[in-house]
């Protein structure tokens, strides 16, 4: 739904399963932002902000709590 909607609104977006998908899109092309869902995510926006290529995305966490 997200995807959906960022790309009606003209942005190019690309998607990806897990954390070693996400590396080989980065790989190719550095994304302007990181939109990242679930607890998983959080080590993995700890691994990029580690990293001195990438620690300068921004990152965004996606959370709900019922």
């Amino acid at each position: 739904m997200i995807t959906d909607t960022l790309s009606r609104a003209c942005f190019h977006c690309l998607e990806a399963e897990h954390a070693a998908q996400v590396y080989d899109v980065i790989e190719v092309r550095l994304p302007d932002l990181i939109l990242l869902a679930g607890i998983s995510g959080i080590e993995f926006a700890r691994r990029l902000k580690r990293s001195d290529r990438l620690r300068n995305i921004p990152i965004m966490m996606l959370t709900a709590r019922r």
